[in-house]
């Protein structure tokens, strides 16, 4: 390929929109159950852990963008809108989208906790709000896993000293149906498990990546094309 031909290729490629790459990044895990617990009368309760005991292994995949933005901050702490977080059970699949919390203690501890669909409350029979909450922690109490607040890109699980996931159903009695007068716990079903893996999924390339690999190799048969045709055939 001549100096031309490069040139031109550069000029195609140079047309391709270029956008903000989203840097989602994925990690499968694996859980083995330490405790597990049912309170009250469960039947308002959807019962996604049933079946789950100590001993029990669950897994799932959580994800988040480390380009988002913050939302909140605290001191040494910044949380993050962003991402999702799934548990597979022996009886049932939830995942629910997330917000990743991130402390660098610097001389203290850090953390980064996922949580799955917080706050996220259903009515049932007028008077019992249900509530499925599950989280992700992962702590570091010689504060070396992290050197900010950003969202990590990558994360090694030997580096953590708890490592933990925490799911909970709950069922809170409340005489007019509001959040704002919920009285007590009626029933829960909850369960703490130990991470035992935790492997990094590999990206998938974006859009605008694949666009521009396309354009390369067309442009390349395009100008092997030209060379080709413009060939004088010579006589022996």
């Amino acid at each position: 390929m001549n100096i031309r031909s490069i040139g031109f290729l550069v000029f195609l490629i140079s047309f391709i929109p270029q956008t903000s790459s989203a840097a989602i990044v994925t990690f499968n895990y694996t859980a083995v159950v330490t405790t597990a617990e049912s309170s009250g009368d469960t039947s308002f309760l959807p019962n996604a852990s049933a079946g789950v005991v100590a001993g029990t292994t669950v897994h799932g995949q959580f994800s988040y963008d480390t380009a988002a933005s913050s939302t909140s901050f605290f001191i040494n702490t910044l949380d993050y809108s962003t991402g999702s977080l799934s548990i597979v059970m022996p009886a049932a699949t939830i995942s629910g989208g997330s917000f990743v919390r991130v402390t660098d203690g610097n001389s203290g501890q850090d953390r980064l906790d996922v949580f799955g669909a917080p706050g996220n409350f259903s009515l049932q029979a007028g008077t019992h709000l249900t509530e499925t909450d599950f989280q992700l922690n992962l702590i570091d109490n010689s504060s070396s896993a992290f050197n900010s607040l950003l969202l990590p890109a990558s994360l090694d699980l030997s580096t953590f000293d708890i490592k933990s996931m925490f799911y909970r159903e709950a069922d809170f009695y409340s005489p007019t149906g509001l959040i704002g007068d919920a009285q007590y716990i009626a029933a829960q079903n909850d369960f703490v498990a130990q991470i035992t893996s935790l492997s990094a999924v590999n990206a998938v390339p974006e859009p605008s990546t694949w666009a521009m690999m396309i354009l390369g190799f067309f442009g390349i048969g395009f100008m092997t094309y030209r060379q080709r045709k413009n060939i004088t055939p010579r006589l022996a």
